[in-house]
């Protein structure tokens, strides 16, 4: 008789644990399905606002470029849409003398004349673009720089100036920027151990000239100009930007090329949506084709516009 309550008491608790087994694993599934649910809710929710039509998907930068270092990005919003080697330091080539002018234009009026005097001619690096005792305005030795890319210009403005205060003044506004990979000791642009730059650093250089120097954006989207000087001298000056006409919503830029930095150019482009414009800016140095690749960022930029005049 024992024995038999024994065996029943023994059966009793077998089934007791199995069917606390079972709602054990039952409630286990149904926490893990809460904890799956809600991971689910919070994606959807966060992703509905980023939802858009097919032809306003996210698009992939599949462009083939035959640049080292690259940097494509959004002015306003700081946004990067690609980037290639963009903290790699190296020379910034011409692209510099956007600096250089914005140097000019914060401290020397635009109508103040430069004499080409004999000391000032012998500091010039090709002697090339400036006539002996000329006398010409800063305005217009600034569209000799930015549009046909003088050396000779820059120098005679930075010797204007004082040149070893320009240099200084050229790396005070590097670091105030946020340029801080960046130094400058000369104007132009020519290869140097202490003169490099990087893209992202160079990224904040377009973002000031842009949001600063409209003039900038005018001159360097000129074509082909005749500047006489108050000595009478005419200088045909034609750009260096040899696609200014095939680049679409371009705002303005500057090329460059050494043989450290290659092939370079800044680019910045307006997109327009809604009567709004979005600046962008592509960089490209150590191209072997410069023009087909900031065509090429032109062309797919323009073709995402809807996705990136919301990025």
């Amino acid at each position: 008789m024992k024995q038999l309550s024994l065996k029943k008491i023994l059966i009793l608790m077998v089934f007791i644990i199995f069917i606390a087994l079972i709602v054990f694993l039952v409630a286990h599934k149904t926490t893990n399905t809460s904890e799956a649910n809600i991971n689910t809710t919070i994606m959807t929710s966060s992703s509905l606002p980023q939802k858009k039509l097919p032809s306003q998907a996210t698009p992939v930068f599949d462009v083939t470029l035959e640049s080292n270092i690259v940097l494509i990005g959004n002015l306003k919003t700081g946004n990067i849409v690609f980037q290639k080697n963009a903290d790699q330091q190296t020379n910034a080539a011409s692209i510099t003398k956007l600096l250089s002018s914005a140097i000019i234009l914060e401290n020397i009026d635009v109508n103040d004349v430069v004499s080409i005097d004999q000391q000032g001619y012998e500091l010039l690096p090709s002697k090339t673009d400036l006539v002996l005792n000329e006398r010409i305005k800063v305005i217009d030795l600034l569209k000799m720089a930015l549009i046909m890319s003088s050396n000779d210009a820059i120098s005679a403005l930075a010797n204007h100036f004082g040149y070893y205060e320009f240099l200084n003044q050229m790396n005070q506004k590097a670091k105030a920027i946020g340029m801080y990979s960046s130094h400058f000791d000369n104007p132009i642009g020519f290869d140097s151990e202490n003169n490099y730059s990087t893209a992202l650093d160079l990224f904040q250089l377009g973002k000031y000239i842009y949001n600063n120097f409209p003039l900038i954006g005018e001159i360097t989207r000129s074509q082909a100009i005749t500047i006489t000087s108050l000595s009478n001298v005419k200088h045909l000056v034609v750009p260096t930007n040899l696609i200014i006409d095939k680049l679409e919503n371009y705002w303005g830029g500057k090329t460059g090329t050494t043989p450290k930095a290659k092939e370079a150019l800044l680019a910045i482009f307006e997109l327009e949506n809604n009567n709004k414009k979005y600046p962008y800016i592509a960089i490209i140095v150590q191209s072997d084709n410069r023009f087909s690749d900031i065509q090429n960022i032109s062309k797919w930029l323009s073709a995402n516009k809807p996705f990136l005049t919301n990025y």
